[in-house]
């Protein structure tokens, strides 16, 4: 494994060309966006990037992240700390929460355009499992009202990776690697459980001791 300063090295080499790759040609880009890919997951598999381009003569973002996957989160860490200074770019950590809570409580949020159907975070529903032990993190089962209207029928496993992105956005990167654990998927709203709305995960995990 190559030293953390050794990425840097690299990515101050090319920061021109990544700050301009949106001019390059489609296979260029590709080529750029993969090797930065596969320079962050030699550190970790689940280390990974999100680039905000600029508008004109503003500085670029170059954020990492680890998707909220615990075991990463210490590289995300470290790696952020040891950026230099680079001209034209803000490196910063972790993804933060954006998403319009207001919008979801009253159903006027956006859908979420995934390649195989929409979701809207609305659309979800929730319910805490009970925790074991010391566990500190929250087991979370999920239901999407639209769900059973989805044709072809949509595997549960990739639904639930897709849950778990929306929540990135709901919760911000922090909040879900320590307040989330695994998630669930139930076809039917269980009429002796209390579902929840979205809206509600963050009063929820606020009463529970997490700095949301």
């Amino acid at each position: 494994m190559a030293s953390l300063n050794a990425f840097w090295e690299w990515f101050y080499e090319y920061h021109e060309a990544f700050y301009y790759l949106k001019e390059f040609s489609l296979e260029e880009q590709a080529y750029y966006l993969n090797e930065l890919h596969a320079r962050l997951s030699s550190y970790h598999p689940d280390l990974t990037y999100v680039i905000g381009f600029p508008k004109k003569d503003q500085k670029a973002t170059l954020t990492l992240t680890a998707n909220g996957r615990k075991d990463a989160m210490l590289f995300v860490t470290q790696l952020a700390g040891l950026a230099p200074e680079i001209p034209k770019w803000k490196v910063t950590k972790f993804l933060q929460a954006r998403l319009d809570i207001k919008a979801i409580s009253k159903g006027k949020d956006a859908s979420y355009e995934f390649e195989e159907f929409p979701i809207k975070p609305s659309d979800l529903r929730w319910i805490p499992m009970d925790r074991e032990g010391k566990q500190e993190s929250f087991d979370l089962i999920f239901h999407l009202t639209s769900f059973p209207q989805i044709n072809p029928p949509m595997d549960e496993d990739k639904l639930l990776v897709y849950i778990h992105f929306i929540l990135l956005d709901l919760l911000g990167e922090l909040v879900v690697s320590k307040a989330i654990g695994d998630g669930f998927y139930m076809e039917t709203l269980e009429p002796d459980n209390e579902w929840f709305h979205l809206d509600f995960l963050p009063v929820f995990l606020q009463a529970e001791g997490f700095d949301v």
